[in-house]
């Protein structure tokens, strides 16, 4: 992501003047610290717009945090998030969202009105809850729902094959056609 993200920046005669690579936030014996130093590193920078590639939701919380202290956030600076990322503040507490005010981010948009969600949605829900009761937010993400979508194109490719004994070029060739025939189904209905 980055290679084509400098690449795609260097066309418009844009260079990156500073790259932070964080390491795993688990593998920090003191994370807050670690945090701390690296941000301070971006104060002595001239560059004022920060792009966030990929980041775990414990680290955004600290980096988030550190550089809403040190006047990283706010009227001076843009943060750019990308989805992946954005799509995870659903699950995250207001005060860690209340730190990244001002970032932008684009989030993937689903409908939640079809009864075909609002039936995962309702049994995901409850099985999410008898298996973490003591979690509060049970909302269904975009990443359980590409996960469900996965799984059921794989299980319905599967069902259409006949065996579970598919190798992967059967299965596949399975799903794919299947893709074909939904978008013909698509283009079908929208023309008329």
């Amino acid at each position: 992501m980055f290679v084509a993200l400098s690449e795609s920046l260097k066309d418009l005669g844009i260079d990156i003047e500073y790259r932070l690579v964080l390491p795993a936030f688990s593998s920090l014996a003191d994370p807050k610290g670690f945090i701390s130093e690296n941000v301070i590193e971006l104060l002595s920078k001239q560059s004022r717009v920060f792009i966030v590639l990929q980041l775990s939701s414990s680290m955004a919380g600290h980096l988030f945090r550190q550089a809403k202290q040190l006047g990283l956030v706010g009227r001076d600076s843009a943060w750019i998030i990308i989805d992946s990322f954005s799509s995870l503040l659903d699950s995250v507490n207001p005060f860690v969202i209340s730190s990244k005010e001002g970032a932008l981010g684009i989030k993937i948009y689903f409908t939640q009105e079809s009864k075909s969600f609002l039936d995962v949605r309702d049994r995901f829900q409850q099985v999410f809850q008898l298996d973490y009761p003591e979690e509060d937010n049970s909302e269904m993400t975009i990443h359980a729902l590409r996960a469900y979508d996965s799984i059921t194109t794989v299980a319905n490719a599967i069902n259409r094959t006949g065996s579970s004994n598919n190798d992967s070029t059967t299965l596949l060739k399975s799903v794919m056609d299947r893709s074909d025939q939904e978008k013909n189904m698509t283009h079908y209905s929208d023309s008329n």
